[in-house]
């Protein structure tokens, strides 16, 4: 999809600085994505003693060899 956004100057140079992300591009999807997982873990909290009967499900483990 395009989009034209109007974004702050030094705000981008400052994100740009502290991910190593030098392209616009992708410097802005991974900053949603990094958004979308802090509301996740957001939501995840709020659900916190909701269920404390819940069992945490089985991990898988791999197995690793030698």
């Amino acid at each position: 999809m395009t989009m034209s956004v109007t974004l702050d100057e030094k705000l981008l140079a400052k994100a740009k600085e502290l991910t190593q992300i030098d392209d616009t591009q992708q410097l802005i999807r991974y900053s949603i994505e990094s958004m979308m997982s802090y509301e996740a873990v957001k939501c995840l909290v709020k659900l916190a003693g909701i269920k404390p009967s819940l069992k945490v499900p089985p991990r898988r483990r791999w197995e690793v060899e030698d």
